[in-house]
């Protein structure tokens, strides 16, 4: 029995549990009611004219009666309509819908004939016009755009991560939380190929390992006439820029335009 639903159906063949009382006899009383002594079970009958609707609690028979019996609406105020309704969220809809003016959202900077037909959007246009202030307090820099105020933050005013063993600061929380596995707890990435001792401290590199000693994995150079392959894509890379920039200073960077020839054996 689960500790956190005490309250178990006995009937056979039915699983069901509930963490209070009343809620397992609501249940029996609509799930088993042929269980239960006549008469025991409270229904609350309609008592308008023709209608047998009959309900297990007051609150469901209430909702019936307003919504099949009452003479309540909810009336559109607009001059000359008279459109009614039975909820309130369907005349808010048609308010929308049908009278809506667009100077109730319209934008007030000079020059721009916006309008919109709600004020999230509204509000959302506005920030084209006002922009996106940096969060940081102390800085008063605006960005045209969110992500580009969220890389500012990201990159100017990161709050560094501080190792909590030995008090060393890192500008990302990820070489804190590499710091702090691999210089106080000491843990590391074993080879699992059997005969094979080779560990290291980080998993890109163990994976790098058994592609290249255990499954021979190579990166060939795609480019005609050459049958050169490499152990890593930096290799690889290094090699290709010989290609293409034969005269060039050594360098690992390629135009994208050429990345298609960086292709696995």
């Amino acid at each position: 029995m689960e500790t956190n639903r005490p309250f178990e159906c006995q009937i056979l063949g039915c699983d069901k549990s509930y963490t209070r009382r009343g809620h397992l006899k609501r249940h029996i009383e609509s799930a088993h009611p042929e269980t239960l002594p006549e008469g025991s079970v409270k229904t609350f009958s309609c008592t308008y004219e023709d209608c047998d609707k009959e309900y297990k609690s007051q609150q469901s028979l209430n909702k019936h009666i307003l919504r099949n019996h009452s003479d309540t609406r909810y009336k559109c105020d607009t001059d000359g309509c008279e459109e009614t309704f039975k909820k309130r969220h369907h005349l808010r809809l048609h308010r929308l819908t049908k009278h809506y003016l667009p100077e109730h959202y319209s934008c007030t900077y000079d020059d721009c004939t916006e309008k919109f037909s709600t004020k999230k959007a509204f509000q959302k246009h506005l920030k084209k016009h006002e922009g996106y202030p940096c969060t940081d307090e102390e800085c008063d820099m605006i960005f045209e755009k969110f992500h580009l105020m969220q890389k500012h933050v990201a990159q100017v005013h990161r709050k560094p991560s501080k190792c909590r063993e030995c008090g060393k600061m890192f500008k990302y929380r990820r070489l804190m939380v590499y710091h702090f596995n691999h210089v106080h707890t000491g843990f590391v990435f074993n080879c699992p190929y059997e005969g094979c001792e080779k560990h290291y401290t980080q998993k890109s590199n163990l994976n790098h390992h058994i592609n290249v000693i255990h499954k021979n994995e190579r990166f060939a150079c795609h480019i005609e006439g050459c049958d050169q392959s490499f152990m890593s894509t930096m290799g690889l890379r290094k090699h290709v820029n010989k290609h293409l920039n034969p005269d060039q200073e050594k360098t690992s960077r390629i135009p994208k335009l050429f990345e298609h020839f960086l292709t696995e054996t």
